[in-house]
């Protein structure tokens, strides 16, 4: 039997020693450390970072400088060499530290310099629109939102993923059982029948009775088959979420036949832990479901965008001061004074102001339509929480009610079986009580399986899958 080497070599630090058991804890741990999907999702919080350090570009110093020059008929009309430095600040003010040395026949004198240039240093600053929130801010602030959003995206495709892993690993579990079981019958046909052909050699059977053991093993051969084939396709679908090594050019790798799943006895003690923890979860959902999350970070993004929006509606009215002098060394310099600068100002108002009233309304409508998003999604995550809180524990009763019935038929098998080898019994009986047996068995089966899928589903609508 090929061992699953796989698991040893991606999960050597956890110290796994070779075996033919796929233990469910080792395959969580493989899950959450080599799948694509789960290096893919970690993408969306990188996103979110880069998003950020853009939007914090918005506040880099800005170094710039400008030269022109025009000569013509050996003149000097006019040279203009200039360069300065902007620092947008935290708030609405931009500082401006800069350089002028101009000179030229036909200069404008308004632009005239000394021979040492010309220093200036000053402000800009809204008065209306943009002094308590402008674009800068309100993209700094959406990124924000958007690292925050970007998080809690990865941690709702991890949750998806491993709601799909986790499930698929107690389906390969249900398969293989119903395999196992499967088999134990088909041996027990197998030598039921070779029991019937020396009875009947020796004229202790009925040779019809050959037949119907014959039957019987071809029908338990069939059934063997299907669940085989089943486990076949159930263990192949989990492979696709084993993989090993970090690199992208690493292949996935396949469970072989022989490797047995757990058992689920390690689900058995959950009903405790949600009779102490889940009101408190319930209540706390709204923290600790990533997905509802979500939805805070949107309303904060979209108010974000909502602040500069408004904002947009006030008028335009700038302000910018500079202090001027020489440079250092000049004849005439003394230091910057308040009688020497230059100073402007900007004015603009749409009459109207339809387009920032516009644009405006449709932020509102969207911050509203993201509220009743979340107040729907919560409701709903609600309602799944607690149906699948409750399915637990009405599975649990018909779980352990299939269980005794079982017992119980196992029981019968075993008196028939011990009738038919003391001829007390007929393979027709025999056969029924391996029917139900078999039935129950199955159903058995089935119920654990779903009662493990239904906790599942319950961690993953609280959203602490991941703590599993």
């Amino acid at each position: 039997m090929i061992r699953i080497l796989f698991i040893i070599c991606c999960l050597a630090p956890l110290c796994i020693q070779s075996q033919d058991t796929l233990p469910f804890g080792e395959y969580r741990t493989a899950v959450l450390r080599f799948h694509p999907m789960l290096k893919k999702a970690s993408l969306s919080a990188e996103r979110g970072q880069a998003n950020l350090l853009r939007a914090k570009g918005s506040f880099d110093p800005k170094l710039e400088a400008s030269s022109a020059s025009k000569f013509y008929n050996g003149k000097n009309y006019y040279s203009l060499q200039g360069a300065q430095i902007k620092y947008p600040t935290p708030f609405a003010m931009e500082i401006k530290g800069g350089y002028d040395l101009n000179d030229g026949t036909y200069l404008d004198p308004s632009l005239t310099t000394s021979n040492q240039g010309l220093l200036s240093l000053g402000l800009s600053m809204p008065l209306l629109q943009g002094l308590v929130m402008d674009e800068r801010r309100a993209m700094r602030k959406m990124a924000n939102a958007f690292v925050e959003y970007s998080e809690l995206e990865q941690a709702v495709l991890t949750n998806e993923l491993l709601l799909i892993a986790y499930d698929s690993y107690w389906q390969w579990w249900s398969s293989f059982e119903k395999k196992r079981m499967s088999d134990e019958i088909l041996q027990f046909s197998l030598e039921r029948m070779s029991n019937v052909r020396t009875r009947a050699l020796l004229g202790q059977a009925a040779p019809f009775d050959t037949v119907e053991a014959r039957i019987q093993v071809g029908l338990r051969t069939q059934q063997y088959q299907e669940f085989a084939l089943n486990e076949l396709k159930t263990r192949y679908f989990l492979s696709t979420m084993l993989w090993q090594g970090d690199s992208l050019t690493d292949a996935g790798v396949y469970i072989n036949d022989g490797t047995l799943p757990a058992n689920p006895a390690e689900f058995q003690e959950i009903d405790g832990w949600l009779n102490d923890n889940f009101l408190k979860q319930l209540d706390t959902l709204q923290w600790t479901n990533p997905e509802l999350r979500q939805y805070d970070a949107s309303l904060k993004m979209t108010s974000a965008e909502l602040g500069w929006k408004r904002e947009k509606i006030k008028p335009k009215l700038n302000l910018n001061y500079h202090f001027l002098n020489e440079p250092v060394g000049s004849k005439t310099a003394t230091g910057f004074s308040t009688e020497n600068y230059k100073w402007g100002m900007e004015f603009s108002f749409p009459l109207l102001a339809r387009e920032a009233r516009g644009d405006m309304r449709t932020t509102q409508i969207k911050l509203q339509e993201i509220g009743l998003s979340y107040q729907q999604k919560t409701q709903e995550t609600k309602n799944k929480a607690l149906t699948a809180y409750r399915s637990l524990f009405a599975l649990q009763e018909q779980l352990d009610i299939t269980t005794q019935n079982v017992e119980g038929y196992f029981a019968l098998l075993e008196g028939e079986r011990i009738k038919f080898m003391n001829g007390e019994s007929s393979l027709f009986m025999v056969n029924q009580r391996e029917i139900q047996y078999a039935e129950a068995r199955i159903k058995q089966i089935d119920l654990q399986q779903k009662k493990i899928k239904n906790y599942l589903e319950l961690l993953f609508h609280l959203g602490i899958i991941q703590r599993l």
